[in-house]
């Protein structure tokens, strides 16, 4: 199980960069394309909802998914990678109806300021579980290549989101800054 895990968590990683790159040319071009949005994003979602149910079963049912480590330090990676999806479960919804909750007249500092939380919790999550799939499904054999492989991702991730952000927050601003 905590391989099939693996795999739709590294798929939903590369639909992730389908769905950022189809919403920033969306955004930077200021187009209205509701049907490639939806099919992007609904691509997207299958794999994650996957992810998610099996990461739960995997925590709650699975032998030490909820042990208590004598060694936290160690785990900090876990925690990270627990608490980042547990905030972008907590946001998701929002994320997924901002621009209808901005077309309603909501405040948009308040939403944009969600988005960017969101934003940032999608780049910790994927970038403290990118390299821990590779290791779960044996394509990931040392240290060395862990901590270049950690180092490429956090990168890539930093400038795709950064570049997402930029581009949703200065369009949002434009259509809806009051």
């Amino acid at each position: 199980m905590k391989k099939a895990n693996a795999a739709l968590g590294l798929l939903a990683a590369l639909l992730l960069l389908v769905h950022m790159g189809i919403q920033v040319y969306i955004y930077l071009s200021f187009q209205y394309l509701p049907v490639l949005s939806k099919v992007s994003a609904l691509t997207f979602m299958a794999p994650v909802a996957v992810h998610v149910l099996l990461s739960i079963a995997l925590l709650f049912f699975a032998p030490g998914g909820l042990k208590r480590d004598p060694y936290p330090r160690f785990n900090r990676r876990t925690i990270v990678q627990r608490v980042s999806a547990l905030v972008i479960l907590l946001l998701l919804p929002l994320h997924v109806k901002t621009f209808e909750v901005l077309r309603g007249g909501a405040a948009p500092a308040g939403v944009i300021a969600a988005e960017l939380v969101f934003f940032a919790a999608v780049t910790v999550h994927v970038g403290t579980s990118f390299s821990r799939g590779l290791i779960s499904l044996g394509r990931l054999d040392t240290p060395e290549r862990q901590k270049r492989v950690d180092a490429a991702v956090w990168a890539a991730l930093g400038i795709l989101m950064l570049l997402a952000a930029a581009a949703v927050v200065r369009t949002q601003l434009v259509m809806f800054g009051r």
